[in-house]
C-alpha cells in the first residue's frame, strides 16, 4: 500500500513548485517510476522535477539548499548499482528530456551535446559524418550521456577506447552552491591548474548536476567485426589477452570472457555453433582503412 504523504511533505512540494518553472510530478506513479533504477532498489522521492533550463536547474538547487532536500540527478535508470535510486524525501531531477545534439564540430571532433542524449541517439546522429563516440556500456541503447559521465561508464570497448573520462572535453554544470561552472575545454592543449573535470567526472552527482557535455569523437572504423574464440581449459586467460593485444595491427577494440557454464547457457538460448564445453573469448576487431582491413 502507498504511503500518504504528510503534511510537511504537501507544503515542501508546494515550496518547491513556486521555486521552479519547469514540471513539478508528486503523482504516486511517476514518483514511484523515478524511485527505482536497473539495481531494483527502491526509493521514496518526494517529487519529481524536470527542469527547462539551466537557470531553472539553478533555482532547485537553491531551494533544496534552502530546505535540506537531496537532489538525485536521472537520466536513462539503467544503473544496476542503485547510483539514480533517490533516497526517501529527495527530489529526482529528471533530465531525459535534455536530450539534444546541439553542435557538431567534425574536424575538431567533437560534439556538445544534452546531458539526456542516450548513447545509441548519439551514434546515429554522427554515423553519416563518419564519428562515433566510443564508451559503449551494455546499456548504450537506453543510458545516456550524462549517467555515462556520472559514473565513468566504460563497456567492452574500453580495452582499446577507455572509459568515458577519456572522451569529455568540458561539462557546463550546477554546483551545490547554485554555482555555474564551465569544467574543461575543447582545446587540446591546455593548462588551467587542477583539473576539476575529471573530479567531476564519476562524482554520480555529488559535486553538482550536469546542464550540458562536450564530448570528443573518434573516427568510425572502416571495418568492425567479432571474433569468437574457444579457449581449451588449460589455457591462461591473461596470457592469452596480452599476446592477442600485442599482435601487430592487431585491431583489438573489445574484449568479453565467458566462463563454460555461461558460453554453454548462451549457446542454448542462440543455438550456436561454438563447442558448449569450452570457454569463450568475445572480440572486436576494427581495421582503419582497406590496406588494415586486408591485413
Amino acid at each position: 500500500m502507498a504511503r500518504q504523504p504528510s503534511e510537511n511533505a504537501r507544503e515542501r512540494s508546494r515550496s518547491l513548485e513556486r521555486a521552479v518553472r519547469g514540471l513539478v510530478a508528486t503523482d504516486a506513479k511517476q514518483r514511484a517510476r523515478a524511485g527505482r533504477d536497473g539495481s531494483h532498489l527502491v526509493g521514496r522521492p518526494l517529487a519529481v522535477v524536470r527542469p527547462v533550463d539551466a537557470d531553472d536547474v539553478v533555482d532547485l538547487v537553491r531551494w533544496a539548499r534552502r530546505s535540506r532536500v537531496p537532489l538525485v540527478p536521472r537520466g536513462g535508470g539503467t544503473s544496476l548499482d542503485g547510483e539514480s535510486v533517490p533516497a526517501d524525501g529527495a527530489v529526482v531531477v529528471d533530465l531525459s528530456g535534455w536530450n539534444a545534439l546541439l553542435e557538431v564540430d567534425p574536424v575538431a571532433r567533437w560534439a556538445r551535446v544534452g546531458p539526456g542524449i542516450v548513447n545509441r541517439e548519439l551514434t546515429r546522429a554522427l554515423r553519416p559524418q563518419g564519428l562515433f563516440f566510443p564508451p559503449n556500456p551494455g546499456s548504450w541503447t537506453q543510458s545516456t550521456i550524462g549517467g555515462n559521465l556520472g559514473t565513468n561508464a566504460s563497456g567492452m570497448r574500453s580495452f582499446r577506447y577507455g572509459p568515458t573520462r577519456a572522451w569529455v572535453a568540458e561539462v557546463e554544470a550546477v554546483l551545490g552552491t547554485g554555482a555555474r561552472v564551465r569544467l574543461g575545454s575543447r582545446v587540446a592543449k591546455r593548462s588551467l591548474g587542477p583539473d576539476l573535470l575529471q573530479l567531476f567526472i564519476g562524482s554520480e552527482g555529488t559535486l553538482g548536476i550536469a546542464t550540458e557535455v562536450t564530448v570528443r569523437l573518434a573516427r568510425l572504423p572502416a571495418v568492425r567485426e567479432g571474433v569468437i574464440v574457444p579457449l581449451p581449459r588449460t589455457a591462461r586467460l591473461g596470457e592469452v589477452v596480452m599476446r592477442l593485444s600485442g599482435l601487430p595491427a592487431s585491431g583489438l577494440s573489445a574484449v568479453e570472457y565467458l566462463d563454460e557454464g555461461c558460453a554453454r547457457a548462451l549457446a542454448e538460448r542462440r543455438r550456436a555453433p561454438w563447442p558448449r564445453a569450452s570457454s569463450l573469448l568475445l572480440l572486436e576487431v576494427e581495421a582503419e582503412g582497406s590496406d588494415d582491413a586486408r591485413r
